[in-house]
């Protein structure tokens, strides 16, 4: 058993911290936590002083992709390729792990990644969880699906590659055939994409239709993984609802019919409000165009009123920052 000692405990309930605090652990389970004169420290349990230091739970993100995000000053040799498709399959990994291992060490102790490339997230979850390295405990969806010409398409037609940060998937038969291959590969979620983003004026376009949408969701839930949705516009984000999508990512256009029905149906809402404002401020340095700032305006006014919307009707909200993506860095 381990004993931190002298610590100011904040422990996420919302009491005032806690000064000179006790937390017992055996076996990875905190066993008691209060004051010293509260807790009784076994005799035989190794001590640490952590006095001058914060205790607390640890941070969970949930909704992070972790192959994304800044290069790290790696520079592809064979020209410009499209985002994400710049390196081979195995520096992505190492890059992933890189940026799982850092938002560890900054108090993350569970990410939820709705996106990765060659179910990379899926093997450094089992590689964490197997103990062959050290992280985070992750929760992993691998590549998400698109449809072949929805948000996030990156490869042109007359080109293919099988490592893409996405199962492009057309048809009932096409997403039933990418689900059960990512839950052949163990995935714990299923990621979709309904809408396209927040820098696309295309606020009024679903990209899978109600039938594959429909599909995705039971085929995912008749084998136990929920369903999480890209979802920035309010045609996809309602179709998701209705079809008992458990998630909500993004969610910038919601309205009280949406609302109502998310309260009904229990769907949970990840508002990433971090990532929209961000690219709003400075997506400029990353790469956006003026014409995807200018669209982003109208997004950043409607997220706001949205987030305001869904946490006036008691909707479930949890924090996720979209790391990896534009200017949100890991």
């Amino acid at each position: 058993m381990l004993a931190l000692i002298g610590g100011n405990l904040i422990d996420g309930t919302g009491k005032e911290p806690l000064d000179d605090a006790v937390v017992l652990i055996q076996d990875k389970v905190i066993k008691a936590v209060g004051a010293k004169e509260e807790v009784k420290i076994p005799e035989e349990c190794e001590i640490l002083d952590v006095k001058g230091k914060t205790v607390m739970p640890g941070m969970i993100d949930t909704h992070v992709h972790l192959v994304g995000g800044a290069s790290e000053n790696l520079v592809w040799k064979w020209g410009v390729l499209p985002p994400l498709l710049e390196h081979p399959l195995p520096l992505i990994g190492l890059k992933l792990f890189a940026r799982a291992k850092r938002t560890f060490e900054m108090g993350f102790t569970t990410l939820r990644d709705v996106g990765d490339i060659g179910y990379a997230s899926v093997s450094l979850r089992d590689a964490i969880d197997s103990e062959i390295v050290n992280g985070p405990r992750i929760q992993a969806s691998g590549p998400y699906l698109n449809t072949s010409a929805g948000h996030g398409y990156a490869m042109p037609p007359w080109l293919t590659r099988n490592d893409l940060p996405y199962l492009a998937a057309d048809g009932k038969d096409g997403v039933l055939r990418s689900v059960r291959q990512s839950i052949k590969m163990n995935v714990d979620w299923i990621k979709f994409t309904a809408t396209g983003g927040a820098t696309i004026n295309t606020w009024d376009k679903q990209q899978f239709n109600d039938d594959e949408i429909r599909t995705i969701i039971d085929e995912a839930h008749e084998r136990g993984r929920p369903v999480a949705t890209h979802a920035v516009w309010g045609k996809g984000a309602l179709a998701s609802v209705k079809f008992g999508v458990d998630t909500i990512e993004h969610g910038c256009e919601l309205n009280e019919e949406l609302v109502e029905l998310m309260a009904r149906n229990r769907t949970y809402l990840i508002p990433t409000l971090y990532v929209i404002h961000s690219i709003a401020k400075r997506g400029a340095e990353f790469g956006f165009s003026t014409k995807a700032l200018q669209n982003l305006k109208e997004a950043v006014s409607k997220h706001g009123n949205s987030y305001r919307l869904a946490l006036n009707a008691g909707i479930k909200i949890a924090m996720g920052t979209d790391a990896g993506y534009g200017p949100v860095l890991h």
